[in-house]
């Protein structure tokens, strides 16, 4: 939910009235800035997740009890898919299976 994409599905969301949870990468370094500048920070519930670990996500899944999910995770940078094909093909294929 940090990254673009998720800042915005989440202010939109919010506009429709729904209770939006969000999960952030839990081994990253804590990356709210957007969240705070579209003034959305404290209307969300934040889920500390790992796409590659199932455990966590079932977690997230309990906590939220949600109506609809929303994939829209992938890797930051264009240039890692080059630099590490793996990992990338985890993330944006494995991870979602």
């Amino acid at each position: 939910m940090t990254g673009q994409d998720g800042a915005y599905l989440a202010k939109f969301l919010l506009k429709k009235g729904y209770t939006v949870y969000g999960t952030f990468r839990r081994a990253s370094t804590p990356n709210f800035w957007r969240l705070q500048s579209l003034d959305i920070f404290s209307k969300i519930n934040l889920i500390p997740a790992d796409l590659l670990d199932m455990g966590s996500l079932m977690e997230a899944i309990k906590v939220s009890n949600p109506n609809e999910v929303y994939n829209i995770a992938a890797a930051s940078f264009v240039s890692s898919a080059f630099e590490q094909p793996v990992g990338n093909a985890e993330i944006t294929g494995i991870a979602v299976t």
